[in-house]
């Protein structure tokens, strides 16, 4: 049931849904891969690859190259959503993935793990069952900012 109080961004720009999950899906196996290896560098390939998507151009993404050539692959189609919540969920990738990356690096593991899982838990949300966590987030976000 969707509760229509929940405040999201809106740009009126579409985006496919499908390669949104499809990229939610690889974020997920990477943060997987973060956890089992340990391998801070992992974090910084999404780190980056997040920051492409939310600030620059998500065409540089490699993420988002993969994930086309997935659709192309799996003839999936295009399913249009607006693309100001995944943005900002992207905005929010972006910083979470930099704390990983940096706790990753200096050894503080345990911020690193919890951050990592935080990531594993809203992409899973996002590539199985298309739960954006961005709306909620940005939600709060304005509801204390204001």
């Amino acid at each position: 049931m969707k509760n229509n109080n929940i405040i999201c961004p809106v740009d009126f720009v579409t985006v496919n849904e499908y390669k949104i999950r499809v990229i939610a899906f690889l974020v997920f196996i990477l943060s997987i891969a973060f956890l089992i290896t340990g391998y801070w560098i992992i974090a910084v390939f999404m780190c980056i690859d997040f920051f492409l998507r939310a600030f620059v151009n998500g065409k540089l993404s490699i993420l988002s190259y993969t994930a086309n050539y997935i659709l192309t692959k799996k003839a999936l189609g295009n399913k249009p959503v607006d693309r100001a919540p995944k943005k900002f969920a992207a905005q929010m990738g972006f910083v979470l993935t930099l704390l990983i990356s940096i706790t990753g690096y200096t050894h503080y593991n345990y911020i690193a793990f919890i951050g990592a899982i935080t990531l594993i838990i809203f992409s899973s949300l996002e590539s199985l069952i298309g739960f954006c966590a961005g709306c909620y987030i940005y939600h709060f976000y304005q509801k204390i900012s204001s």
